[in-house]
């Protein structure tokens, strides 16, 4: 439920079509507070990365893969590179 008061609740189209009973009408709907607001002093790539992970839809997801790729791990691929060549 806590990550529903984040990112509110899914939307209709927000299913795959695999639900027989959507999980949105089961609970009241949530609008959501925002990730900005819950996550303060995230940046502009983190808080990117970060809508993408938690998108209700699974068909627009990020993948793993693609997350491991974001531009927000850059830093992180650049070290890596660096101590390896090192």
């Amino acid at each position: 439920a806590a990550i529903r008061q984040v990112i509110g609740s899914p939307k209709p189209e927000d299913t795959d079509g695999t639900y027989t009973v959507p999980p949105w009408a089961l609970h009241p709907e949530v609008a959501g507070e925002g990730l900005a607001k819950s996550v303060p002093g995230i940046d502009a790539l983190g808080l990117d990365l970060m809508e993408k992970i938690l998108c209700h839809n699974p068909l627009y997801r990020i993948s793993a893969q693609d997350a491991l790729g974001h531009p927000w791990f850059r830093d992180v691929r650049e070290m890596r590179t660096c101590t390896l060549i090192h």
